[in-house]
C-alpha cells in the first residue's frame, strides 16, 4: 500500500525510515524544492542508500516508501513521479514541474490510461512499464482535468510544485512535525518467516493491534504464533 511521509517541521529518525521501509520494501525516492525547482531522487533500493542520500536534505520535504502492486520492482517506478503528458520516468533530476507521490491502489487503471489515449487527450501511449500513480500523474498533469481527479482517485496524493507549496489529499496522521499517511512507521517488520497472509499493520491478538501490544503481551504473542521462532517480527 505504500506510505509517505510529509516532514514539514523535523527530520524522520533512523527508526521510521527502517520501519517505512520494512513494511514497503520496493523502493523509496524523495523531493524537496530548492532555486524555483523540484529535486527528486528516487530508485533506491535498499534502506542503506536512502538513509545515506537523507543526510542533510533540506526542510520541507516528501519521502516515499513503495510496495508494488504494478509495474515491476523496478528504480525508476519508484515514487515520485512527473505531473506531465508523458511522466517520463527517471530516477533524479531538478524539474521545472511538479511531482506526485500516491498511498493506494486505483483499480482498472489501464482503461483510464487507454480513454485518454483513444479520445486524444494525451498525444500516444507513454512508454515504458507503466503503473496507476504514474496513470494519475498524466490526468492530474492534463488542463480539462487537473488536480480535480485527485480528489476522486482512490488513496492518499501529495503534489510539489517547483514555487514550493506541497498539496495532499485524504487522511494524514500527524506526528510532532511529520505528516504520515498510514501508521506504518510505528513498527518494524521483519522479512524474516513473516506469514504473507498476516500483514503486520492489520493483524490483531487478543483484540489489541500489534504496534498496541504491551511488551508482555507481545512475548505471548511470538509464543503462542510463532513457537520455533519468536525472534520472527520485531516491532
Amino acid at each position: 500500500m505504500c506510505i509517505i511521509a510529509i516532514s514539514i517541521d523535523r527530520y524522520l529518525t533512523e527508526q521510521e525510515i527502517r520501519n517505512c521501509f520494512s513494511n514497503n520494501p520496493d523502493g523509496a525516492g524523495f523531493a524537496y524544492v530548492a532555486d524555483d525547482k523540484v529535486h527528486v531522487e528516487k530508485g533506491f533500493m535498499t534502506v542503506e542508500a536512502l538513509l545515506e542520500a537523507y543526510q542533510g536534505i533540506p526542510l520541507p520535504h516528501v519521502v516515499h516508501w513503495r510496495t508494488a502492486t504494478s509495474g515491476g520492482i523496478l528504480p525508476e517506478m519508484t515514487h515520485p513521479y512527473k505531473m506531465t503528458e508523458d511522466s517520463e520516468l527517471f530516477t533524479q533530476g531538478d524539474l521545472d514541474v511538479s511531482v506526485l507521490f500516491h498511498n493506494g491502489i486505483i483499480s482498472d487503471w489501464q482503461t483510464s490510461l487507454l480513454n485518454l489515449v483513444t479520445s486524444g487527450q494525451i498525444k500516444r501511449m507513454p512508454k515504458g512499464p507503466m503503473n496507476d500513480t504514474r496513470m494519475a500523474a498524466i490526468m492530474a498533469s492534463l488542463p480539462n482535468i487537473g488536480d480535480d481527479i485527485l480528489e476522486i482517485l482512490n488513496g492518499k496524493f501529495v503534489k510539489i510544485q517547483p514555487d514550493g507549496e506541497i498539496t495532499r489529499w485524504g487522511d494524514f496522521e500527524q506526528n510532532n512535525g511529520v505528516l504520515f499517511s498510514n501508521n506504518a512507521y510505528r513498527w518494524y517488520r521483519s522479512k524474516i518467516n513473516v506469514p504473507p497472509m498476516l500483514p503486520m499493520r492489520i493483524h490483531t491478538f487478543r483484540g489489541k493491534k500489534i504496534q498496541d501490544l504491551t511488551d508482555e503481551e507481545w512475548e505471548s504473542y511470538c509464543h503462542e504464533e510463532f513457537p520455533d521462532d519468536c525472534r520472527c517480527w520485531d516491532r
